[in-house]
């Protein structure tokens, strides 16, 4: 699908990030080179990224809960299979 390759590219071979080129969105079977991961956990400022954390402008219980935030961890590390 067009959002499929807008975030994990065509074939899943990956899309820079807009505010840290140097790593993909969505790294297929690296979560930790994920930048999506890293906005989602809060820790994008130490891996040189930069904004705010995603969602935009969650805090608290409106943050993904840390279950929600391992599911897409897991499927990342399960190489981003596509989902129709």
């Amino acid at each position: 699908s067009t959002l499929y390759s807008v975030w994990v590219g065509s074939a899943g071979s990956g899309v820079a990030s807009f505010e840290l080129p140097s790593m993909d969105r969505i790294e297929p079977g690296d979560a930790s080179q994920s930048y999506v991961m890293h906005k989602l956990d809060d820790t994008h400022l130490g891996v040189g990224g930069s904004g705010a954390r995603m969602p935009f402008g969650c805090s608290g219980s409106g943050c993904l809960s840390q279950t929600q935030r391992d599911g897409i961890r897991a499927w990342i590390e399960a190489g981003a299979p596509e989902i129709d």
